[in-house]
């Protein structure tokens, strides 16, 4: 198993945690309106799923992925407290 294997696991297990996160913190009811920053999101682990076999580009366009679906977990959160 090559180590970017690895990563792609991590990447998938992350996103797996933040959908639980997102599913536990969201009132049940009229679905949401998915924002630009999940968008964005979703386009940077296309493109690390892409161009896996460029290493160091395609895992930090996962990372950056994952670091926006979680900033805007958080942001969906704080918003719906209000």
């Amino acid at each position: 198993m090559h180590i970017w294997n690895n990563y792609i696991i991590v990447a998938l297990a992350a996103l797996l945690i933040i959908a639980v996160i997102f599913f536990l913190l969201k009132p049940f009811g009229k679905p949401a309106r998915s924002s630009i920053l999940v968008a964005l999101a979703f386009v940077f682990m296309i493109t690390g799923f892409l161009w896996e076999d460029q290493k160091l580009f395609g895992n930090s366009m996962l990372g950056i992925g994952i670091v926006l679906s979680i900033i805007d977990v958080f942001r969906t959160k704080i918003r719906s407290d209000y």
